[in-house]
């Protein structure tokens, strides 16, 4: 009982610590020594101080919580070991263990021993926390993933994408609006902003904005109803008002979570898309399990480049798969709110980007001879809202973009293979953004590698994740380079719903011939090589584990 009681204060004591060392009481007095530089990179996160020099204004008592803290868990340490011995799991694993009380207690001596203070960064602070109570919460870990393991693999993909997203938090200082990219011209005509200079000057604007901006624009105004007799006025802050209104739900979204408050709007987007993530991963983690494989091969996900270029950006990708999946998902059961839910779930994906109804088409003509009403049932509950929704945004738009509201065209598409072909010899000539180079290299490969794979698998069986994904690799291989390829991480975005329907088909490919498996999980390897060291966004995803960016 004591003991058990021992952890729980430890555990408590250890929340407690992680939550301070982000509050406001623990902001750093002064910078580092100029000749002793802090370490930002990779698993150990610390900076060098004098020893003399106060590191916060944490109160006091803080250090005798730290402290207890310390012994609490530096007292299970001969516990942890004979608990390994018993189970015979082997001195290898109670290295990691050692590491961490090594590099804990150096960094509690290193004042007293040296002219300077060793401060650990609040990430590095928990990685050693957790690798001490490893031994008591492996049990417990293995209790979660044998009762809930879609819920496990759902904060697995959240957690890793929270982690890339607070480091990028961090180089902004905490401000989360820095995600949203938004340029000083926009930012100057904005009536909403210009209304509130105190919301204005709160913001982070940059020379240049991207799509993150109209999304944070047009949360104030989800409806059109602020300049309905003056529609002209919302060219001056969304630059294309038909396309980027049809497109309404991550903003209305927003709205709706914040409780109208614009002040929440950067946090609610940015936050958004962490539980959209949560809830993606869930869902393949399900489709997987169905599928008698194991729920952690939905994490294989994370490949997918598009997810972390659009978190960087506070873009909804991650929202619109989620909503995509959770329709497959329910299509698949075929229980008789099957089609009703299915239906439920894609309306709202097409609501915040409407390349899903792709897939929805797929499914509704693969089934339609065989189960004609369940099938109109699909396609008619999927493709109302964002019909009923187009049409209200023409008639707001009407006096000043006539019909062409109705139906936008963005100007992505064009001569196939040309736009990967511009971009390969962008990076050949060394034309494209730095970053972007070896990216630009690669990246056509990969799609040329998606068609091959799509095709072959359409000629073996005609199913609708193989006629979806044969679509979605031709729209991808016949993007334009001025529009879509001129920025890499925008050709990423625009097509992760094909390397969503490689997933699906990958999580559906038990049972089917031994090269379908094979083929789909080395591209999927391929993909994940190219997300985590030569995607422009690399450095950030390789980040969100804790390894050197």
């Amino acid at each position: 009982m004591r003991t058990r009681l021992a952890w729980v204060v430890a555990a408590l004591l250890c929340l407690w610590v992680l939550a301070a060392s982000v509050s406001p009481d623990f902001t750093p007095v002064r910078s580092e020594l100029a000749n002793a530089h802090g370490f930002s990179r990779g698993v150990l996160n610390f900076v060098v101080l004098s020893s003399g020099e106060p590191f916060t204004h944490a109160p006091a008592w803080s250090v005798v919580a730290c402290g207890a803290l310390f012994l609490l868990l530096a007292g299970k340490v001969p516990h942890a070991v004979s608990g390994f011995s018993r189970t015979g799991v082997g001195t290898a694993r109670l290295l990691p263990a050692g590491f961490a009380i090594v590099l804990l207690l150096a960094v509690a001596l290193s004042p007293y021993v040296t002219p300077y203070r060793v401060v650990l960064a609040p990430r590095t602070f928990a990685l050693c926390v957790v690798l001490v109570c490893a031994t008591r919460a492996i049990g417990a870990v293995r209790v979660l993933l044998a009762r809930w393991t879609p819920i496990a693999t759902g904060v697995v993909g959240a957690v890793f994408v929270a982690s890339a997203m607070l480091q990028t938090l961090a180089t902004y200082g905490g401000n989360y609006s820095g995600f949203l990219h938004i340029s000083r011209d926009v930012a100057a005509r904005a009536p909403f902003l210009q209304e509130r200079p105190d919301l204005a000057r709160s913001l982070i604007v940059y020379d240049a904005g991207y799509d993150g901006q109209f999304m944070y624009l047009m949360a104030f105004d989800p409806f059109l109803r602020r300049f309905a007799d003056r529609p002209q006025a919302y060219r001056a802050f969304v630059d294309h008002p038909p396309y980027r209104y049809g497109r309404i739900g991550f903003s209305l979204l927003t709205d709706l979570v914040s409780a109208g408050q614009p002040e929440r709007y950067p946090t609610t987007m940015v936050w958004l898309i962490v539980a959209a993530h949560f809830a993606l991963a869930a869902l393949l983690a399900m489709i997987a399990t169905r599928h008698g494989l194991s729920p952690f091969a939905a994490l294989w996900y994370l490949a997918i480049p598009g997810f972390i270029s659009s978190l960087m950006s506070a873009l909804p990708e991650a929202l619109a798969a989620a909503g995509i999946v959770a329709g497959f998902l329910c299509w698949e059961e075929r229980r008789p709110m099957g089609a009703a839910l299915a239906a439920l779930s894609f309306g709202a994906a097409l609501l915040v980007r409407e390349t899903g109804v792709i897939l929805i088409v797929a499914l509704a003509l693969a089934t339609g001879r065989r189960e004609v009403k369940r099938s109109l049932l699909l396609l008619a509950g999927s493709l109302a809202p964002v019909c009923l929704w187009r049409l209200f945004v023409a008639w707001r738009l009407f006096p000043d973009f006539g019909w062409r509201g109705i139906v936008a065209n963005p100007g992505d598409l064009g001569v196939p293979l040309a736009g990967l072909m511009d971009l390969w010899q962008a990076g050949v000539g060394r034309t494209q953004p730095s970053p972007e180079i070896a990216g630009a290299l690669v990246f056509p490969l990969i799609l040329i590698a998606a068609f091959v794979l799509a095709v072959s698998l359409l000629a073996v069986r005609r199913g609708p994740l193989e006629i979806a994904a044969t679509i979605y690799v031709a729209v991808a291989v016949s993007l334009n380079y001025k529009q879509i390829w001129s920025h890499l991480p925008s050709g990423e975005r625009g097509t992760f719903e094909l390397f969503v329907c490689l997933l699906l088909l990958l999580l559906e490919s038990r049972g089917r011939p031994a090269w379908v498996r094979r083929t789909l999980t080395g591209f999927f390897l391929g993909l994940l090589a190219y997300t985590f060291f030569i995607a422009p966004d690399a450095g950030t995803s390789r980040a969100a584990l804790l390894l050197i960016r």
